[in-house]
């Protein structure tokens, strides 16, 4: 398959080198301006340092007759106008406020610093405009609905020429006491590493009369100035910080009653979009500040974001022209060899083509990456191919290539070795390549690495010949069901009736009654086992693990089996661990001892005679012991010990059973954390174990006892 010729893919290149060159010197820029933006640390502010917190106790809460509020005069923000009236938002919607909920209050005129320490020192009640921080909330209370938001902005002379924040170095600035712009201030410039000379004033007039007289560079104060009476010759300089909210202030703890009606009056304004509260925004041109999240941009950095969307504009129709260029030529190639691609990596497929003169064959790179080969020349010869074609499909795969002379093409599997010396599989699709005198020259198609759909066809044939296999095992097994209930049953009915008779001897009544019992027990293991497996194959069986002493249950086990054992069978219990009196185990005590049952009736069932023992023993695993159950009776073929844990399976059809006990045991086993093993030759007998891990515990007066009975 043919790529995109190089001199097109170099000019593609060059192209995305450009753009990236461009892109990468436009993100810088921008990305210095967010950093310049972002760059705001929290320090301990000069003026910070000089307010005194006071903890101030909690003072019981009256409704006083008249209220004492602050009237600050901050130049451009709250003062009386010429006829002595409140002018500015705070003031005149507190006026509101006390009139709709008839609060009756005086007016305490002074400096914003003055009318703060009063506050702090509880000589007057409340104090409107007050911006809040969370170091004034350690000595006031807020209302919780606030004003409107407020910045911060840095005020000039009208002759002051600002074009940077690094012309601020070493300049005279006027901050205000306590005030939380100047706080704002310090805070903002010492992200930029920049050292100014605070000169301190105890109210705004001070500092904008030096202002303007040129004594200092600037001054920190709030924004927006909404009333308009700043000195003609101040000036904005469009450096804004510290937004906040601006809400009425109290000192702590006091005056709850009236903070409380204030904040429901404000919830009342603000739900009500024809209310005074709404009128004052008008009146003051707040409209763009209701939202704390809207901000006014400074014109600086308008024209800056303005000029980097210029050029971005720019630079993409750059690129996008150049690229139209070339994409016109190539665009149409290259998509279609992306879609191969993606196709033959899908379908891991790879090209192939074979030169019926030379006797060369070419390999794609995709069929090297999917087979696995060790790449070598890029035309293969015979001796090349036996290099990493199986030896048995070497002349298969050379007489392929030429059987092209009556057929239009052909198809067929070869094997491969790879480098890690694995087989792969592959089919081989190919047709003709005639030259311009319509005679065969080459011979050219896909390979497709087919391993995992041959193996996966392999294990749809396994399955499906264990399903058939599995039903027929159940019809049997349906079968021999019930013939196995009826014979117990048979014998348990024909004995009971014969039973009835008064005139049978007492022995013979003795006998059949024994016979009834061994029935009646035949009968019940066989629904149990029926039981059994449908619980494990539903997951309904429950385990219930507890501490359990190795010999008590060998002993329990070896009693109850000893009384039934023939006189042809000698039955041992053989203990080889030292001191297994001081070992206990976890796992089910019930399950234990169904799976040494099932295994001890299926070595009584298939040892005529000769030796049965039943023990335990120190595993080769480090830490485990095995539970064994070892016999001389027939053992199991080699060719039956793979399936002998298969459910329905028997060794003997003739003997009684289902053939589910070994199939259960192996289940519960395998619940409890082991697995039962097989050792196993034909005419010698057998042994079935499984292991678990044994604790060492100290005796307890539980042992003891145990030990002693």
């Amino acid at each position: 398959m043919q790529g995109i010729p190089d001199n097109r893919l170099d000019l593609i290149n060059r192209t995305n080198v450009l753009f990236v060159k461009f892109f990468l010197r436009i993100s810088l820029i921008c990305f210095a301006f967010l950093i310049t933006l972002c760059s705001y640390s929290q320090t301990d502010s000069l003026v910070l340092d000089s307010i005194r917190k006071l903890q101030t106790k909690p003072e019981k809460d009256t409704i006083k007759s008249v209220y004492q509020i602050g009237l600050p005069h901050i130049p451009g923000l709250m003062t009386r106008d010429e006829l002595g009236n409140p002018n500015g938002f705070a003031l005149e919607i507190f006026e509101a406020i006390a009139h709709d909920e008839s609060i009756n209050y005086e007016w305490v005129d002074g400096t914003w610093n003055e009318l703060f320490n009063k506050l702090q020192k509880g000589e007057i009640d409340a104090l409107p405009g007050t911006q809040e921080s969370e170091s004034r909330k350690e000595f006031l209370d807020f209302t919780d609905n606030s004003l409107y938001s407020i910045w911060s902005e840095l005020y000039l002379n009208q002759n002051t020429s600002f074009d940077h924040i690094s012309q601020l170095q070493g300049q005279k600035i006027g901050l205000v006491i306590g005030d939380n712009n100047a706080i704002g201030f310090l805070n903002y410039i010492s992200g930029f590493n920049i050292e100014i000379v605070p000169v301190f004033f105890n109210n705004h007039y001070e500092a904008l009369k030096q202002l303007s007289s040129g004594e200092i560079y600037g001054m920190a104060g709030p924004t927006p100035n909404i009333i308009s009476d700043l000195p003609a010759n101040i000036k904005n300089s469009g450096l804004y910080f510290n937004q906040t909210d601006l809400k009425i202030s109290f000192k702590k703890n006091t005056n709850r009653i009236l903070r409380e009606k204030i904040d429901e009056r404000l919830s009342i304004y603000k739900e009500d979009k024809s209310s005074v509260y709404f009128k004052l925004f008008k009146k003051y041109n707040l409209s763009e500040l209701k939202d704390a999240d809207n901000w006014i941009i400074p014109e600086w950095l308008k024209i800056l974001l303005l000029l980097i969307f210029v050029a971005l504009l720019i630079a993409v129709l750059f690129v996008i022209t150049l690229k139209k260029q070339v994409n016109i030529r190539t665009k149409e190639l290259a998509d279609r060899q992306i879609y191969l691609t993606k196709a033959m990596e899908v379908g891991e497929m790879g090209t192939w083509s074979f030169n019926l003169r030379s006797k060369e064959l070419y390999l794609s790179d995709e069929v090297y990456i999917i087979t696995g080969i060790e790449k070598g020349k890029n035309r293969l010869g015979l001796t090349d191919l036996k290099k990493f074609v199986h030896p048995g499909d070497v002349e298969k795969l050379i007489n392929n290539f030429h059987l092209i002379e009556s057929q239009k093409g052909q198809d067929g599997y070869c094997r491969m070795i790879n480098k890690n010396n694995e087989i792969v599989f592959v089919k081989i699709f190919g047709l003709i390549q005639k030259n311009k005198f319509d005679f065969p020259e080459n011979t050219v198609g896909l390979l497709q690495n087919v391993t995992a759909q041959l193996e996966h066809e392999q294990e749809l044939i396994e399955a499906k010949e264990k399903a058939e296999q599995s039903e027929q095992m159940k019809s049997s097994f349906l079968a021999n069901m019930s013939h196995e209930i009826r014979t117990p049953l048979n014998s348990i009915v024909g004995f009971s009736d014969m039973l009835a008779n008064e005139n049978l001897a007492q022995d013979k009544k003795e006998e059949f009654r024994h016979i009834i019992l061994k029935q009646n027990e035949l009968l019940l293991r066989i629904i149990n086992d029926v039981l059994d497996l449908s619980r494990i194959e539903s997951g309904s069986l429950e385990i219930d693990p507890h501490d359990i002493i190795d010999y008590t249950i060998i002993d329990e086990i070896y009693n109850s089996y000893k009384s039934q054992c023939p006189p042809e069978i000698e039955f041992k219990k053989v203990i080889l661990i030292p001191d297994m009196e001081q070992y206990t185990f976890i796992s089910d005590e019930s399950r234990i001892k169904q799976i040494l049952s099932n295994l001890l009736s299926n070595a009584f069932k298939y040892t005529i005679e000769g030796t049965i023992e039943l023990g335990c023993r120190t595993s080769i695993r480090e830490g485990y012991f095995d539970l064994f159950i070892k016999d001389t009776g027939r053992g199991i073929p080699a060719d039956q010990q793979a399936v002998i844990f298969d459910r329905f399976s028997k060794l003997d059809t003739l003997k009684q059973g289902a053939g589910l006990g070994l199939a259960i045991s192996q289940s519960l086993a395998i619940m409890l954390g082991s697995e039962i093993k097989l050792i196993s030759e034909e005419g010698k007998g057998s042994e079935f174990y499984l292991s678990f891990p044994v604790n060492k515990k100290p005796k307890t007066k539980e042992h003891e006892k145990v030990i002693k009975n």
